[in-house]
């Protein structure tokens, strides 16, 4: 049950961080289009 426990924590953690990065790159921040080109650079090298 320990480890169930620690996944669900970690999960929880994760959403919530997803979430904070969803709310605060906006279409209209600065940052939004040199993000996305970086998460796509990221992602093509992971797949």
């Amino acid at each position: 049950m320990t480890i169930i426990r620690a996944l669900i924590y970690r999960v929880g953690r994760l959403i919530q961080t997803a979430l904070r990065i969803l709310l605060a790159l906006g279409a209209n921040d600065r940052a939004a289009k040199p993000f996305a080109k970086v998460h796509g650079e990221l992602f093509a090298t992971r797949t």
